[in-house]
């Protein structure tokens, strides 16, 4: 009945790894009453991730990309997603998506001084 209250609560969840059950169940709700609500559908795609569950958490973030959606945090988020799947060609894709759209977003050039620090394996298994 109140997809935001619903919505809020679960991001609340989701920074309690031992709630992200409660998490995942609270978003979906609010998404399944107001699919429009980008928030919540972020807040989903990083619970997928937190859960391991990284193929659901990039639909989530696809979801987010297929609207007018430009934030450079989404595409960065999207990027660690990728990093922990071993796709490190379209992690740097999504870091340096974040930067056009946004110059200067440290969360997004702090990933990509990390990938040129240090080589990282080109396909590393998903965890």
């Amino acid at each position: 009945k109140h997809p935001q209250a619903l919505a809020m609560l679960g991001k609340l969840y989701s920074f309690d790894r031992q709630k992200l059950e409660q998490a995942h169940e609270l978003l979906s709700k609010a998404l399944t009453q107001r699919p429009d609500q980008e928030d919540a559908r972020f807040d989903l795609a990083r619970v997928y991730a937190l859960e391991g569950k990284y193929d659901q958490s990039f639909q989530e973030f696809n979801r987010l990309f297929q609207g007018e959606m430009r934030f450079a945090l989404y595409h960065t988020e999207l990027g660690k997603i990728l990093l922990a799947m071993g796709l490190i060609p379209q992690a740097r894709q999504e870091f340096e998506h974040a930067l056009k759209l946004h110059p200067g977003f440290e969360p997004a050039s702090r990933e990509l001084r990390e990938l040129d620090k240090e080589p990282r394996p080109e396909s590393a298994p998903a965890k």
